[in-house]
């Protein structure tokens, strides 16, 4: 009896002792069923509490009756016949009566060539933060996707893709060594990902408290042993062979080990610019944009004096589809150096995302006058491709070739993502723009306006086409980007059959229309679900041809 009466109080002390003023969560690591190669979980319970201690964000009790406190509230009573893993209902519960304020539902496992997790985060018995935050649309593996061919009364051919699609709910991650998946590796990188999101997220504002390891005791006094006097050099950062062994890592598909290998570098030399400008640059090639986003503001503050910093910030928050973070990284950006290079670049970079590419040309203008290069002259092509003009479009890309665009994976591989994203938001407003001129050009088929729409936008649905077609797609990427050309060749087609009915009133050549334009958007519809997936994939297989 006198042992049942001690227990709540070594529990009580042992919670107040671990929390130190911390919040304190309790951790339920959740199961997926077995496949046929059997146990597909990975344990990481310990994990995710070891990393919460030392970057002192919570106090954790695990699920576990390897747990000293879970397993003195199991012999006190407290826990009674606890089941492997709860319901969300009874760990809120237990949580409660243990005076936690938080609640974590964790599950990792491997499934092919890739690990996956999911964590979500409970208080008061209700979900307050998850990540992923909502499920991905993707294609299903393993399926070979054949084209249905058709043939219209003029005998034209159109392939119609319909590939078959599954919600994904658990972020996707892949880490290969010499003997294949390095499950540890994986396992590791989600946990710290989700530590960042967790202080920058749901417990922004929450005074952390990180461990600090007590140094070795004091061997004693030692006798005054004279000695020749040493000079200590400072380490000299050497980031030439660094670089190169992240290239090749990214060549080879192992783009999160690469982030990795560059959060430790960061580590040894904080204030070193170059590590910190790759660590993002690495961050956005493996799809995770937010991430280098807080990467980039974080070094910036370090940094005061490196507007690029707060450039790449911004950018990446856009990328990220953070306006709102993006404009205040920007507005650091203009109020330290207006002028500077790289702040009219980002102004010329918010503009096209904006779909404002005569404000952007200006900017760009005023770089290329200044300094002419490949990047300036890149975008000055984007432009015009949003601008209809393709014969400039074709000429600012032999200049950017001319003066040497930068062909390392990350540089390549950022430089199609920005053509992806300003083309995606431009079919998306084509899209409307031509059901509306169907409609328009059936009730006025003669107005000379309706015709000048047409070919106006035909020039633009053109001048994309030879953007896109003229940037070398990634390897990964080259599924969706084929994808992307068939649409927008099918948008051209539409715009043909519909000049076709504007000049001679032939119902049919608008019915071709009508059902070009809706194969056209669908198709376009699907590249984008398959740029996504390629994304979650680019651990996988990284690089360009």
């Amino acid at each position: 009896m006198r042992l049942r009466r001690v227990l709540p109080v070594l529990v009580a002390a042992a919670i107040a002792s671990a929390a130190n003023a911390l919040s304190g969560v309790l951790i339920v690591q959740e199961m997926v069923p077995n496949d046929e190669l059997g146990d597909p979980n990975i344990a990481v319970t310990n994990m995710l509490a070891g990393q919460f201690e030392k970057e002192g964000i919570l106090a954790p009790v695990a699920w576990s009756n390897a747990d000293p406190i879970f397993r003195a509230a199991i012999n006190e009573g407290i826990v009674k016949k606890p089941s492997e893993v709860p319901s969300i209902a009874a760990a809120s519960d237990v949580a409660k009566k243990l005076k936690l304020e938080y609640v974590i539902f964790i599950r990792t496992y491997q499934r092919g060539g890739n690990v996956l997790g999911r964590i979500q985060l409970f208080k008061n018995g209700k979900l307050v933060w998850k990540d992923p935050e909502k499920a991905t649309e993707v294609l299903k593996s393993d399926q070979d996707i054949k084209p249905t061919v058709t043939k219209d009364k003029k005998g034209n051919v159109t392939k119609v893709f319909k590939p078959e699609t599954t919600k994904l709910e658990d972020r996707m991650i892949a880490i290969n060594g010499p003997d294949g998946l390095m499950l540890d590796d994986c396992a590791a990188s989600l946990i710290r990902t989700w530590t960042e999101f967790l202080k920058t997220g749901p417990l922004k504002g929450q005074t952390f408290s990180p461990r600090i390891n007590t140094p070795n005791a004091s061997p004693g006094l030692q006798p005054d042993v004279p000695s020749e006097a040493t000079t200590i050099k400072a380490p000299q950062v050497d980031n030439k062979q660094l670089l190169q062994d992240l290239d090749v890592l990214i060549k080879s598909g192992q783009g999160i080990q690469a982030v990795l290998i560059l959060r430790d570098a960061v580590d040894v030399a904080p204030q070193d610019l170059e590590r910190r400008m790759a660590l993002v640059r690495t961050l956005l090639l493996v799809g995770e944009p937010e991430l280098a986003a807080k990467e980039a503001r974080r070094a910036a503050e370090l940094l005061p004096d490196k507007v690029e910093l707060r450039a790449m910030a911004a950018r990446a928050w856009m990328q990220a589809g953070r306006e709102d973070e993006a404009m205040a990284d920007l507005n650091e950006a203009v109020a330290r150096d207006p002028n500077s290079r790289e702040t009219r670049m980002l102004l010329a970079e918010v503009n096209l995302a904006k779909g404002r590419p005569q404000q952007a040309l200006e900017h760009l203008d005023a770089l290329i006058k200044d300094k002419p290069t490949a990047d300036a002259w890149f975008r000055h092509a984007l432009c015009n491709a949003l601008l209809g003009q393709k014969d400039a479009v074709l000429a600012d890309l032999a200049k950017a070739t001319e003066l040497g665009l930068a062909t390392a994976p990350q540089d390549a591989a950022a430089r199609y993502t920005d053509v992806v994203e300003v083309l995606d938001r431009k079919v998306t407003v084509l899209g409307n723009d031509l059901r509306t001129l169907h409609q328009r050009a059936r009730v006025r088929r003669t107005d000379p306006e309706v015709k000048q729409i047409a070919d106006d936008l035909k020039a633009v649905v053109n001048a994309c086409l030879a953007m896109v077609s003229n940037v070398q797609a990634p390897r990964i990427h080259q599924s969706s980007h084929e994808r992307r050309i068939l649409a927008l060749n099918l948008l051209i087609q539409s715009l043909t059959d519909l000049s076709g009915f504007i000049a001679t009133n032939d119902e049919d050549a608008l019915a071709e229309a009508q059902i070009n334009l809706g194969e056209a958007l669908k198709h376009y519809a699907n590249a984008q679900s398959a740029f996504k997936e390629e994304i979650g994939g680019t651990a996988k297989s990284v690089g360009t041809e």
